[in-house]
């Protein structure tokens, strides 16, 4: 009985605590049928900041193209619940640098990371996002509608746990539109 009680007690450190957050939807389409692209809700990607919060983002394609915005939602009890921070608008409406200008959707493929160490002027904790951003129609065939050929990816920054974004800079842009795009970014320090 003895050697049960010590094998249960090495097995089961004092200290040790794991968390199952309660099943639940964060969200919902309110009309899946006025999605641009089916699936609607794509590519989810969250992030735990120093003080404990889940941020978490992801593609929702409901309504117009032009005009997309990247919801951003926040959980500060280990995920049982979920409220809507913000949502990311597109750079062209975030900043008056005309180099944005023809980003007019927050588009797709999120990606989380929260500075381990300050950098350029921002300090640790600092959340990073980037993303797949989408627009204006490029020549020959310019038809307004934002077809989704003119992509970059741009690296936003929040101060304030995800509240509000900076637009930072344009990471990579398709070479070529129609052929070749930008995808799926990953962020990471490096040597510092």
């Amino acid at each position: 009985m003895a050697m049960g009680m010590l094998l249960a007690a090495v097995l089961s450190p004092a200290g040790a605590s794991a968390y199952q957050p309660v099943e639940q939807n964060m969200y919902v389409p309110a009309n899946p049928g006025s999605c641009n692209k089916h699936p609607c809700v794509l590519y989810p990607k969250s992030a735990q900041l120093p003080g404990g919060r889940l941020v978490a983002a992801f593609e929702d394609s409901e309504g117009s193209v032009v005009g997309q915005t990247m919801p951003i939602f926040k959980s500060d009890d280990n995920g049982n619940t979920w409220q809507r921070l913000t949502n990311l608008r597109a750079p062209a409406y975030l900043t008056s640098d005309p180099a944005y200008a023809p980003y007019t959707s927050a588009w797709t493929n999120p990606f989380f990371y929260v500075l381990p160490q300050a950098l350029g002027g921002m300090p640790a904790g600092t959340l990073l996002l980037a993303s797949v951003v989408s627009g204006q129609d490029i020549a020959p065939n310019p038809s307004g509608n934002g077809n989704r050929q003119n992509v970059a990816i741009v690296l936003h920054s929040s101060s304030d746990q995800g509240l509000t974004w900076t637009v930072r800079s344009i990471i990579a842009r398709g070479a070529n539109q129609q052929h070749d795009p930008v995808w799926e970014p990953y962020l990471m320090m490096y040597q510092g």
